[in-house]
């Protein structure tokens, strides 16, 4: 079985600018590995991880 093959940063580039895009209020980092949603409401902060940014993008919608 091969490894799995995470984009770079320079690839994930795109999908990172749509979710900054979809999702203003959220911090959205892509450090390699994995995606993170970060969000500070009413003092409460709020962190999502995902292995994809369609993954990302579910969870961000789902917290809504």
């Amino acid at each position: 079985m091969r490894p799995v093959q995470r984009p770079t940063v320079a690839e994930a580039a795109p999908w990172l600018e749509r979710l900054r895009t979809a999702w203003p209020h959220w911090g959205i980092v892509y450090d390699g590995t994995q995606w993170w949603a970060l969000l500070t409401l009413n003092g409460r902060r709020t962190t999502l991880r995902a292995s994809s940014g369609i993954e990302l993008e579910t969870r961000i919608q789902a917290f809504r």
